[in-house]
């Protein structure tokens, strides 16, 4: 059996682990959602979110397994944080680095392993997001993209946790750094944190001119705010940093003071008579750049200007790398909502999608005693067309009955989604049977006109529809099993048509 044995920078590892201060925490509702979300989507009985300590793997969340910890000398997610990729193992018996290991020959009887590692900001890896199936088996490239996702989101999560962690303790220093925390705090809107912090300087310091300008990857400084004292707000600030001047101060923690500023011969613009830059940074990387500058008269700034508008640096730096992790966040969110409930070839909702909009109409309809309509559409022959013309031709198939079924239902109220393989369901809120039947017909109607030229042929459905005022006695699932037999008695007698039924109230 191959043991763990420790990272090449162990020491740097623990050290970014402590600071986050996770281990030996209760479960929490947001793990928990990732772990469960990633156990639906990789189809797997167990998965963990594992932090790796000194001598143990710690469980921050999991799903399928009792266990707290387990030691790290013959754990997997000990192996997966040597290297910065996903880490597969799909039938560990097979391999002779865990055949022999206690986790595979003993509860829980690990056949395969994916981990996909917790990497920081600054290249540390604390753990691995991980699933466990106790057959062997292989992750699916979509499967492997939701893994990797998730770990990411894992790591936005503490980070986004230390950052506010980080933002609290320094907004307890004096009066004005409370005051600008206070305005950081009341907005994740950059924009409007980077105005209210130059104006909050601007004010409180009595200075011409405050400009804040954060660093992108695009470019080194992008300006963001400026504050101008109101007696200047007629005469617009021309005058731009030089380049070197903004390298120097982005490079170095301590201020960069000009109580006399340099003289520029012959300016085409007037130019500060003192000046002084700070920069913004979390964990040693810059992410911005305050300026402050006297254009009337020489100013010697003392060392409480200097300290304060230091410290309001730091307390900035983190509330630009909380608002940036924030929307990272709100990206990774929507990246994960669109894969965890959309079908990657129709892009139309898939079954996730399908069973909670159902529920969800269902109680509706219950609640206030409304038809409710299923319509179960399958292709006809669609083997024959994969079979003939091949899959490719077979998916183009597909994506083109899901556009017309999509654009051919109420876009506000109807719902479409991919139940899977050829077939596909449409709920019809506040619609009867006659409604349902109306709507198939113009469905048919639309299939039968629309331009087929890039189909190896025609493709024809068959309907059955299913529609029912709920009562407490029924079920979702009974109105799909009566959807679901209409349409297979259209396939059993000719194809190409419609079938439908209601679901009775039973006696």
């Amino acid at each position: 059996m191959l043991q763990c044995i420790p990272t090449r920078f162990e020491e740097q590892r623990l050290a970014a682990l402590y600071r986050y201060s996770i281990l030996d925490t209760p479960p929490e509702q947001y793990f928990d959602e990732l772990t469960q979300l990633i156990a639906a989507i990789c189809d797997v009985p167990i998965a963990l979110i594992s932090l790796v300590d000194s001598d143990r793997q710690w469980f921050k969340s999991k799903v399928g397994i009792e266990a707290e910890s387990g030691p790290r000398s013959t754990s997997f997610c000990g192996h997966a944080i040597h290297q910065d990729s996903l880490f597969i193992v799909e039938d560990a018996q097979a391999d002779p680095r865990f055949a022999d290991n206690p986790f595979v020959t003993e509860e829980p009887y690990v056949r395969f392993y994916a981990g996909s590692p917790l990497v920081t900001d600054d290249q540390q890896i604390l753990g691995t997001l991980c699933v466990i199936d106790r057959r062997p088996r292989h992750l699916t490239d979509l499967q492997q993209l939701a893994l990797r996702t998730l770990s990411h989101q894992v790591i936005r999560e503490l980070e986004l946790r230390r950052a506010l962690y980080l933002a609290d303790h320094r907004w307890t220093l004096a009066r004005f750094k409370r005051r600008l925390g206070n305005l950081v705090r009341s907005s994740l809107d950059l924009d409007q944190i980077c105005q209210l912090a130059a104006q909050e300087l601007g004010e409180t310091l009595e200075i011409d001119h405050c400009s804040i300008s954060l660093c992108t990857e695009a470019v080194a400084l992008c300006s963001m705010s400026h504050y101008v004292r109101p007696e200047h707000i007629h005469h617009p600030i021309q005058w731009h940093l030089p380049d070197t001047l903004a390298e120097k101060a982005l490079q170095q923690d301590q201020a960069i003071a000009f109580d006399q500023y340099p003289a520029e011969k012959a300016p085409a613009v007037q130019s500060p008579q003192s000046l002084l830059l700070v920069r913004t940074s979390v964990q040693d990387r810059a992410n911005g750049l305050i300026a402050l500058a006297h254009y009337s008269s020489r100013h010697a700034w003392t060392s409480d200007e200097i300290d304060l508008l230091e410290s309001v640096a730091v307390q900035l730096g983190l509330a630009i790398e909380q608002a940036q992790l924030y929307r990272s966040v709100q990206a990774a969110n929507l990246e994960l909502h669109q894969l965890a409930y959309t079908d990657p070839l129709t892009q139309i909702p898939n079954r996730r999608a399908f069973d909670e909009t159902f529920a969800e109409l269902w109680q509706t309809a219950l609640l206030h005693q409304q038809w409710l309509s299923l319509i179960v559409a399958d292709i006809d022959l669609f083997k024959t067309v994969n079979d003939r013309f091949g899959y490719e031709q077979g998916d183009r198939c597909l994506k083109h009955v899901a556009q017309t079924l999509k654009t051919g239902i109420r876009q506000q109220q109807d719902f479409i989604a991919r139940f899977g393989g050829e077939e596909f369901v449409v709920l019809l809120p506040n619609t009867d049977t006659d409604g349902a039947i109306a709507v198939v017909t113009k469905l048919q109607e639309r299939l039968a006109q629309s331009d087929t030229t890039q189909l190896p042929v025609l493709p024809t459905l068959s309907f059955g529809i299913g529609s029912v005022i709920p009562q407490p006695q029924h079920t979702p699932e009974q109105l799909f099993r009566v959807a679901n037999q209409a349409v297979r008695h259209v396939k059993d007698h000719g194809r190409n048509s419609f079938a439908a039924r209601l679901l009775a109230t039973p006696e």
